[in-house]
């Protein structure tokens, strides 16, 4: 009995160390853990389907026969999902939608790189089915309306007796609460001494320094980027372009340097400073569309006044109510109290050897620059809106293109999809003759001012 007992055992014991040996076994093939106790995955996640093919699977599933393709470029530490509610308007409308990935978490390396990787992704897409396409139209928000801009700079095309963008025929050309004319001078930034705004340069990076007029190039990049003549002549092909900008209560982008007004330096512009229609109203937002002989008038609100539009509807003439007015002065005390301090805890000595204001050739300042952009800039004919949102405590910025990026998100900035809707119409026309603008002679003898006025190419 004892005999067999030992026995029992010691099979026992041989079996457990088998059982241990084969476990050794299977944890040298695993994966080592990491101090934290969590497995690490070796294995390369699969990269993200081809741009390309996503233009295809919509083709392949949607109903529409379209020609006309339209791509979207979000702005600075943006992501293609913030205008997942324009590409959808977009898309109900019969549009072929792209939103550029390629900048996704690679902004703030200066506009003209990221400028350089929208042209290339657009060729790309746009190259496999040129056959199936006939228009292009670009949309860009914030940043990416400054990366339109410098993309258009490879995409144009007039070798070939027609103008072309990318191959295509230009229809619409729109930038939303894009910073023209760079940031330091509107709004609420304006107010920050000139050596804090290396700052810039420490959040985002050589493109922060750009938007700042910082660079350091003779000229600024964004003074280039206005007098490229190959950029100028490929905005005015364009049958549609549109600026779109906020009137207030944006943090970011200021409505003087969206919509090319050099002088228009405040954060929150009264409706009232220019001759004005409004051409939807919806809760919470007003459209209003700017009349060209406005933009060359005085800027005094007194010597302006608001028209009725065409059909004769009356224009509502105070904004808002004095409270919100009371709530916007407190909370522009906060904000201001609030960014001399966090300025003030993070200036950093070496700042002192840029002590020197920023000047550029001939002795130019900031702001004889900022006049040169929207001179230049101007040259092309611009159809301005603007947009005025009547809650004081949520930023404008995300709000005018309904920012969707998650569920969050898309409920927060909800009262901006009038706006997009809007701007989804400009897009939706597409006419049947050739998309050139009659004032741009390809020969290049024309007397447009374009051509008539020596630019830095």
């Amino acid at each position: 009995m004892f005999a067999g007992e030992v026995h029992v055992l010691l099979l026992g014991i041989d079996k457990a160390q088998r059982c241990h040996n084969s476990n050794l076994a299977l944890t040298s093939r695993r994966t080592p853990l990491p101090r934290s106790g969590r497995a690490v995955n070796t294995q390369r996640r699969a990269p993200p389907r081809d741009a390309a093919s996503k233009l295809q699977l919509q083709m392949e599933t949607s109903n529409t026969s379209s020609k006309h393709v339209c791509f979207l470029v979000h702005g600075l530490q943006g992501a293609p999902g913030d205008l997942t509610y324009l590409a959808h308007a977009l898309q109900q409308r019969g549009l072929l939608v792209h939103t550029v990935q390629c900048n996704w978490r690679r902004t703030t390396d200066g506009i003209s790189s990221g400028g350089k990787r929208v042209a290339a992704e657009i060729e790309h897409v746009v190259a496999d089915y040129r056959s199936r396409l006939q228009w292009i139209s670009l949309v860009g928000f914030s940043l990416g309306g400054l990366y339109v801009r410098s993309a258009l700079e490879t995409l144009f095309d007039d070798t070939e007796g027609t103008t072309k963008v990318a191959g295509l025929e230009p229809h619409t050309l729109i930038c939303i609460a894009t910073p023209h004319l760079g940031v330091s001078s509107y709004g609420l930034l304006r107010y920050c001494p000139r050596w804090s705004h290396f700052l810039a340069g420490v959040f985002a990076g050589q493109t922060g320094r750009e938007l700042f007029l910082l660079d350091e190039e003779q000229e600024p990049l964004l003074l280039r980027m206005a007098q490229h003549r190959a950029a100028l002549r490929a905005m005015a092909a364009f049958s549609v372009r549109l600026l779109v900008a906020n009137l207030s209560y944006d943090l970011m982008v200021n409505a003087g340097t969206s919509l090319v007004l050099p002088d228009e330096r405040r954060y929150r512009v009264p409706v009232t400073t220019y001759e004005a229609t409004c051409i939807h109203q919806a809760p919470h937002v007003r459209i209003w569309q700017l009349r060209p002989e406005a933009i060359s008038a005085s800027s005094r609100p007194e010597t302006l006044q608001l028209k009725p539009d065409v059909a004769g509807a009356s224009v509502l003439v105070s904004p808002f109510s004095s409270g919100a007015r009371v709530l916007y002065l407190l909370r522009s005390f906060v904000y201001f109290c609030g960014a001399w301090l966090v300025i003030l805890c993070t200036w950093d000595q070496k700042t002192k050897k840029k002590k020197k204001n920023v000047q550029h050739s001939g002795g130019s300042d900031r702001e004889d620059i900022e006049r040169r952009m929207a001179s230049a800039l101007n040259q092309v004919s611009w159809d301005r809106y603007a947009v005025e949102f009547d809650a004081p405590w949520i930023p404008a910025h995300n709000r005018i293109v309904a920012w969707s990026r998650n569920d969050f998100g898309a409920w927060l900035w909800r009262h901006g999809r009038p706006v997009v809707d809007h701007i989804a119409t400009h897009v939706e026309n597409c006419p049947s003759a050739q998309l050139v603008d009659a004032d741009v002679d390809r020969s290049g003898t024309s007397n447009s001012p374009i051509d008539a006025e020596p630019q830095v190419s």
